[in-house]
């Protein structure tokens, strides 16, 4: 019984986590930001890059959508 409810309150916040991420990219920023400080020295660069990489992604998708609903358009 404990670990089925352990791995549904995770669920559960897993799920929080990410519309908090969808709403605001202020608290994602300070929420990495947090997690960082309780990783390992090698850790923290490889999770830099990825977070960066992840921000590049949303904003290329954004343009790319933008592009093509102008483009659909003319």
């Amino acid at each position: 019984m404990s670990p089925a409810s352990s791995v549904v309150s995770d669920s559960s916040m897993s799920s929080v986590d990410n519309s908090d991420s969808d709403s605001e990219d202020n608290d994602e920023e300070s929420r990495s930001r947090i997690q960082v400080t309780y990783m390992r020295p090698g850790c923290i660069e490889e999770h830099i890059i990825k977070s960066r990489t992840l921000a590049a992604a949303k904003v290329a998708a954004a343009a790319a959508a933008a592009a093509g609903s102008t483009s659909m358009e003319h």
